[in-house]
């Protein structure tokens, strides 16, 4: 992972990284960070025998007490989901949960055809105890609505297929993260940021749309994390997001 970075970076990347307050061993915090994220599940009925499609991935945010996954667009049209298809599983009760709203920002951003993403609200959930107050990413210190300079690192947790699948003859599903780690480029997208990933990608990253895109800066003498967009478009050489700064005044900035 720190392969061709400065000696000052490589060494503070070996030891901890600030997000919020606490800090985060480096060696542990791709662990931590798939928390936040989920496969992209969504109920069909025709979809025997477990009435599930994949579909991309999911990225699991907090705002205000309120808890929020957000999605691309992409993910529902190119298979025609409807938005509440779309299931997040309750480990505390073992089942199968949607959410109680979809909103997308029609008429509320400029440029919205490249706008590629949805939120999807689980607020009601959470305050019943159908889903962890744990699982969302709070978005704080993360919550800008100008465009930032180039952080240091980025990093993106999402379900690639190739690892992710539903096996409808042995009657199973795998479910394995990955963590790409990446630096600040251009993106040939209207509308997005991109990073290029360090090291070369052996798989295409087919199923990490929706995905969430971290950011590392360094404050100070430290080096910080906040979230940075999501996925929307991705190659094993580029990966394209919709940046924070977007994102927040469209979706959070209103309610």
């Amino acid at each position: 992972m720190c392969e061709g970075l400065p000696t000052f970076l490589r060494d503070k990347l070996k030891t901890s990284v600030r997000i919020g307050q606490p800090y985060y061993p480096v060696n542990a915090l791709s662990e931590y960070l798939k928390n936040f994220c989920a496969p992209g599940l969504f109920h069909t009925e025709d979809s025997r025998p477990f009435h599930l499609s994949k579909g991309g991935s999911v990225s699991l945010l907090k705002y205000r007490e309120r808890f929020f996954a957000m999605a691309s667009l992409h993910q529902f049209s190119k298979q025609r989901f409807h938005y509440n298809q779309l299931v997040i599983g309750s480990q505390m009760r073992s089942s199968l949960v949607t959410s109680e709203e979809a909103v997308f920002p029609i008429g509320s951003v400029e440029h919205q055809e490249d706008f590629d993403c949805v939120r999807l609200e689980f607020s009601t959930l959470v305050a019943n105890n159908l889903l962890s107050k744990h699982l969302w990413f709070d978005l704080s210190k993360s919550a800008v609505t100008e465009p930032q300079a180039d952080p240091v690192l980025c990093v993106c947790i999402g379900y690639p297929g190739h690892r992710n699948f539903i096996d409808y003859d042995q009657m199973s599903y795998a479910v394995a993260p990955n963590a790409v780690w990446g630096e600040a480029t251009p993106s040939a997208l209207n509308g997005r940021k991109a990073f290029i990933p360090i090291g070369e990608l052996d798989y295409e990253p087919d199923g990490m749309s929706g995905a969430p895109v971290f950011r590392l800066d360094l404050e100070g003498t430290s080096l910080c994390l906040n979230f940075a967009g999501v996925l929307t478009e991705a190659t094993s050489s580029m990966f394209n997001y919709i940046s924070i700064d977007r994102i927040f005044p469209a979706f959070f900035a209103r309610k």
